[in-house]
């Protein structure tokens, strides 16, 4: 399958990141130019959306977290910018919405949805529809760090079975090989005999 001639390797958008993060205050709390989807990572163990709030996105309602939605937006807008003066992707005929799209697709990725004000962690989701509205979650920091630890835990313990089933293989394998090690040196010595 060949690349079209817009398509965006994120990859290749850490420098719009590395800017966005100078311009914005407290731009190295906001995004991170991390080797993984920020979005999927930190929101991943929490309530997603249901079906009303994307409606509700989709149609751009108001947020009842005016300061959070207000910081979403600044940071596309940033990111959009960036990625126009920088011609990324490049195009004469990339149009305004396209660009809008893919900066909210780079804020998936590189952004950290988490953020602390007046002792509440609020999550954010980025609105499905390029017109909507970012979903907001608000927890106490006190829920929060309690369903954090939770969610630390499961993923540690997942590990540490994977662990152990991982050592449980290898040392399988080795027995498997020093068995056939043996078979081969008995077939070999009684061959020379």
């Amino acid at each position: 399958m060949t690349k079209k001639k817009h398509d965006l390797d994120f990859r290749d958008v850490v420098p719009v990141i590395d800017e966005a993060i100078r311009r914005l205050p407290n731009g190295d709390l906001r995004l991170s130019t991390s080797r993984f989807s920020l979005s999927h990572v930190c929101l991943a163990g929490f309530c997603a959306p249901d079906i009303s709030e994307r409606i509700s996105s989709n149609y751009s309602m108001p947020s009842a977290n005016e300061e959070i939605a207000k910081q979403f937006y600044e940071e596309v807008r940033v990111i959009e910018k960036i990625m126009e003066e920088m011609n990324i992707p490049n195009g004469p005929d990339l149009q305004a919405l396209n660009r809008k799209a893919y900066a909210i697709q780079i804020w998936d990725c590189y952004a950290i949805p988490w953020r602390f004000h007046k002792e509440t962690v609020y999550l954010i989701w980025s609105p499905h529809d390029l017109m909507g509205s970012p979903i907001i979650h608000s927890y106490p920091a006190s829920y929060f760090l309690r369903a954090l630890a939770e969610i630390l835990e499961k993923h540690y313990n997942q590990a540490w079975k994977q662990a152990r089933h991982l050592k449980y293989w290898r040392i399988l394998a080795i027995l498997v090989l020093i068995i056939i090690g043996f078979v081969l040196w008995a077939i070999i010595g009684k061959s020379l005999i």
